[in-house]
């Protein structure tokens, strides 16, 4: 009996079913099973979606003629035995797509509360009723989403309501017209799984297991915490209310201290062994690589915390003056090797207890240094752009009093106690949203936090090691971090630096230099490079008897 719900024309029943008979792929089927050897097995490619009537049919023909049949239509792999029918996405290896109604279901777990599970909806329409919110509610308009754009803001999300976001990038249908023009990134899956297909790669695959993985875990068990994504801004102008952006003498005549500096000669940031803020080496495009070729160091961030990919559907690009905070995300993949090594390599959990907003204790703080600088990264204009950068997303306002704005001598420590928090206690007025920054700065202070990072700007970049290790460790100085914990990835450029800093930084140290003592080396340094009066390192300008006393040698 024909399906004639699939043809789609306003015609009588006769009509419709002489309709699908002449469906190309039957037709090429015909054409198949005339020409060629009989058992041998029959591919076919088709630009468009295969209808059900036609998937019916292929599995009777498959069945009757004990033939096996390929159908790849444009989303794909339409596998048929006998009775056995199974589809893969279009990609190598045995990656299988049953996940599909998986993911159909998961829309319906991260749905607005105001939907009963006892309403009865038929699964089509539930997923429209999914989309069309999404989509509305995405329109992602240029208007400020909160109090202030210009100063900044910060939204919160559920986790289930990040799963049901990334199922629709899964799926491949958020809307992309404009994004480019709002300064936004596609979102959608698309072309994460053509370039294996297009081009194959063991990362790229290794890339797609993570994401795959990821909904193994949560269609199993949906997480429950809190996620929050600020954008956080060093206002241009002079605002008595925000920290505007630094100039020159505000670097030049700081006198705070220099915090910590531990190098780390293994490891990577993510395993960090204390809580801390990890710096992201991030495009001025949030994650800008993930759903593309990348994998380096963000877009395997994003992949083993796919989570993060949930900020690239409304943060647009950032300005010199701006960084992206992520609090709360979760871990759900381990992984080893790097770029054309990276493979997935199996389950992680992630052990991080919650904060009083219901956010797992990871702050992952996403700057993008400059690319391709070559010689005008010394420029004074330029490390003035680079260290801003790392300052603003160091800094917490109210975790050091010159910069504080916010009162926060109500907040009782005691209290904050590590729950998961339901959608309804999300802070959904700015009030809110503020008082509760005000809480988790409170923790900051008190848990010690740092700042994790390694070779920020350097690689693929272009950046100078040495340089932009000192800009890091003036920026965590003078936003107050207690330490900055450097890791140096076996990088060639530094794969001395744990032998070469400790002299350094004892040295620099032992003459109770502020951050404006060694802001001002730094620049002078620089000066000196520009004009080609110097050749070498900034540590070895610094300090050239740590070199001539063999911390260099192996």
């Amino acid at each position: 009996m024909p399906y004639t719900s699939y043809a789609l024309q306003d015609t009588n029943d006769e009509q419709k079913e002489h309709n699908l008979w002449n469906h190309s792929e039957r037709i090429a089927l015909a054409f198949g099973l005339i020409n060629s050897p009989e058992g041998s097995p029959l591919r076919i490619f088709k630009n468009l979606r295969v209808c059900g009537d036609c998937h019916s049919f292929f599995k009777l023909v498959s069945k009757t003629v004990g033939r096996k049949i390929i159908v790849r239509d444009s989303y794909w792999f339409h596998h048929f035995y006998g009775e056995s029918v199974s589809a893969q996405l279009r990609m190598s290896g045995n990656i299988r797509a049953d996940l599909g109604l998986r993911c159909v279901l998961l829309l319906y777990f991260g749905r607005p509360k105001r939907w009963k599970l006892s309403e009865k909806l038929e699964v089509g329409r539930l997923l429209y009723i999914a989309i069309t919110e999404l989509r509305n509610s995405l329109s992602l308009s240029s208007e400020p989403l909160a109090l202030s754009a210009a100063h900044g803001y910060v939204l919160f999300f559920d986790e289930e309501l990040i799963a049901a976001l990334l199922v629709c990038s899964f799926l491949c249908i958020f809307p992309v017209h404009d994004r480019y023009e709002k300064q936004l990134q596609l979102v959608n899956f698309d072309e994460l799984f053509a370039s294996v297909y297009d081009d194959y790669s063991q990362k790229q695959e290794n890339k797609i297991w993570c994401i795959i993985h990821y909904f193994q875990r949560i269609t199993s068990d949906m997480p429950k915490g809190v996620v929050s994504f600020e954008r956080k801004v060093l206002v241009w102008e002079d605002d008595s209310d925000h920290v505007s952006y630094p100039d020159t003498n505000f670097w030049s005549t700081s006198v705070i201290p220099l915090c910590r500096f531990e190098v780390q000669s293994s490891g990577l940031i993510e395993d960090h062994s204390s809580e801390a803020v990890e710096v992201d080496f991030a495009n001025e495009y949030l994650g800008c690589g993930a759903l593309r070729r990348g994998c380096v160091q963000e877009e395997i961030r994003f992949m083993i915390n796919p989570e993060l990919i949930a900020g690239m559907l409304f943060l647009s690009s950032m300005a010199h003056n701006e960084a992206i905070d992520i609090v709360g995300v979760e871990r759900f993949s381990s992984y080893k090797g790097y770029a054309s090594s990276f493979r997935f390599s199996g389950d992680y959990v992630d052990e991080k207890g919650l904060d009083a907003l219901g956010r797992r204790k990871t702050r992952i703080v996403a700057i993008d240094a400059l690319c391709g600088p070559g010689m005008r990264q010394y420029r004074e204009k330029y490390l003035l752009r680079e260290i801003n950068k790392a300052f603003c997303g160091f800094l917490h306002q109210s975790t050091c009093q010159q910069y504080q704005k916010i009162p926060h001598e109500n907040f009782d420590a005691a209290s904050a106690t590590s729950t998961s928090m339901d959608t309804s206690d999300v802070p959904n007025s700015y009030d809110e949203i503020r008082n509760s920054q005000n809480d988790y700065v409170m923790m900051e202070k008190n848990n010690d936090i740092g700042v994790v990072t390694g070779n920020w700007g350097c690689g693929a970049f272009g950046g100078d090691p040495e340089v932009k290790t000192i800009i890091q460790w003036l920026a965590a100085s003078q936003a107050k971090r207690p330490f900055i914990a450097y890791y140096t990835f076996g990088l060639d450029a530094l794969q001395n630096l744990d032998k070469t800093l400790v002299g350094v930084v004892c040295w620099i140290l032992s003459q109770r230099w502020t951050v404006g003592d060694l802001w001002n080396m730094l620049v002078e340094y620089s000066k000196n490079r520009s004009k080609g009066e110097t050749n070498v390192g900034f540590l070895q300008w610094l300090l050239p008897s740590i070199y001539d006393n063999g911390y260099m040698m192996e």
